[in-house]
């Protein structure tokens, strides 16, 4: 069951029991701590530097997702378990706007052939340059969401353009509504009433950076396991 979304108060739970409950076009939201991700956070005034997709494989949960200057990529969840960033993980509207609609496996299977294509280098580029005084008269504002043809091939994605992306063509949901999927933040992900927070994971990195007592974990752990959180 989601709850309201509190950066300063997650809701830390422990890597095991989010495997437990991580399910496919699940969310996976990053805060990262390199300057690349910090430059991101502060251009476009968020909490979050990047975005994946969850997907279930065989008992295996796997992140899918573009990485910059690499394109796109497919690892384990405890690869990304190992890492310093914090992950704050949405679910797609259990019980919103779209519960009896949404084609989950359709948005995983959408993403993981986005996962094929190179980095959007070119539409991160361009959706900064919107944010620049004077410069965003070059890319004036639009609401036209042109979906691929064959005439017409997709932009190369950048991370949260994948996700995004994703869950309008294999989804059959447009999750940032009135703004082109080219140009949706990972910011604009995490405020889209499409998704719901579930929890943030309590990797080892984050339980050394924030403080996180051990009780406060178990506490979590047994909220979300007995289904009253």
């Amino acid at each position: 069951m989601s709850r309201p979304f509190d950066h300063e108060n997650p809701f830390w739970v422990s890597p095991d029991v989010a495997r437990l409950h991580l399910e496919d076009a699940w969310l996976l939201q990053f805060a990262g701590q390199r300057f690349l991700s910090m430059l991101i956070m502060k251009g476009t005034q968020g909490v979050h530097s990047h975005s994946a997709m969850v997907r279930r494989n065989n008992g295996t949960i796997d992140v899918l997702e573009m990485i910059e200057w690499h394109g796109g990529r497919i690892k384990t969840l405890d690869f990304h378990l190992g890492g310093r960033a914090r992950l704050d993980v949405f679910s797609p509207c259990q019980h919103g706007i779209a519960a009896s609609t949404f084609n989950a496996k359709g948005a995983t299977e959408a993403m993981r052939r986005l996962c094929d294509e190179e980095y959007g280098r070119r539409g991160l580029l361009r959706m900064a340059l919107r944010r620049c005084p004077l410069l965003w008269h070059l890319y004036p504002p639009t609401t036209v969401d042109r979906l691929p043809t064959e005439d017409e091939p997709i932009r190369q994605p950048f991370c949260s353009h994948a996700v995004a992306l994703a869950a309008q063509l294999g989804g059959g949901f447009d999750v940032v509504q009135n703004t082109p999927n080219w140009l949706v933040t990972p910011m604009m992900l995490t405020q889209s009433l499409f998704w719901g927070y579930e929890f943030s994971i309590a990797t080892p990195w984050a339980v050394a950076a924030h403080e996180i007592g051990m009780s406060e974990i178990l506490e979590n752990d047994k909220e979300l396991t007995d289904g009253t959180g």
